[in-house]
Formats: structure tokens, sequence, C-alpha cells
């Protein structure tokens, strides 16, 4: 049984706030967000446009970019990842959270290891931004040519 769309935690919140803030002009490169082409290491194991579940959280999203370890501000990982701090060395996903599963729409930055493979749509309304449809075949979701040259591998 799904369980039922519960509202973003302020720390949730705050973090989808600053995610938003990498998409304009004035980005830093945070959070999967940055301009510039990523080269797929052995280590990256899902790509953009893959639909995942966030086993702890039971929350399904999309992939819309990703570093091959974490990309943010110090005092958010520190947050995040409290004592764990080989969580920062692991490739690290900017996610569209499915508004089913969360009840305003958020982005997330996620450690790989709290992922797993999943497939069907999302619902989220930054999905157009990023996306030109969702192919059934390959149950994932096609990058806009714009983001190819970002994520060339994927």
């Amino acid at each position: 049984m799904t369980p039922s769309p519960r509202k973003a935690t302020d720390e949730e919140a705050a973090e989808s706030k600053d995610m938003e803030a990498e998409m304009s002009s004035e980005a830093t490169g945070a959070y999967g967000m940055g301009q510039y082409t990523r080269q797929r290491a052995p280590e990256v194991q899902f790509r953009v446009g893959d639909v995942v579940l966030h086993e702890k959280y039971e929350i399904r999203g999309v992939i819309i970019g990703w570093d091959p370890h974490a990309m943010a501000p110090e005092d958010r990982l520190k947050e995040a990842r409290k004592e764990n701090e080989h969580l920062s060395t692991q490739p690290n996903y900017a996610i569209l959270i499915d508004t089913r599963d969360r009840l305003t729409p958020q982005m997330s930055y996620v450690v790989q290891e709290s992922l797993v493979l999943d497939k069907g749509t999302i619902w989220h309304p930054l999905l157009e931004k990023f996306f030109d449809g969702y192919d059934e075949d390959r149950q994932k979701y096609v990058m806009r040519p714009v983001y190819k040259k970002w994520y060339p591998d994927d």
C-alpha cells in the first residue's frame, strides 16, 4: 500500500528552495544543477531520466542531474549527512519528487546508496522543463536536448 503524501519538513523545504535557486543564471553549480559536462564514472549508477525510489522515505522521483560526489553548501551537507562523512564522496542526484508522495512540488538531493531504480511516471510541475516525454519501452524520461550537453552519456 502506498503511504499518504506528507508535508515536507522544514529542512526538506529549505533544500528544495536552495535547489530551485540553482536553476537561475546566478547559480553556483550545486545540487547536481551545475551547467558543465559530466564524464560518467563507473560508480555513477543512475542516469538523468531514471525513475527512482528513496528506500528510507518511500518517495519516488525522476533524476534531473547528478554529481560524482556531493556538491552543496557545507552547512547543508553537515545537516543531511550528520556523522556519515562517507556519503559526501558518493554520487549524489538531483531529483524531482513525485507530487503524489509530497503535498507540494519539491526537489531533493539524494546520495546514491539511498536510491533504487523504479519505473512508471511521476507527477511534478517542472517535468516539461527537463524532459520531452516518457519512454514506456525504456521506462525512463527523455531528456531535453539542452541537458544532453551536460550529461552526454545519459
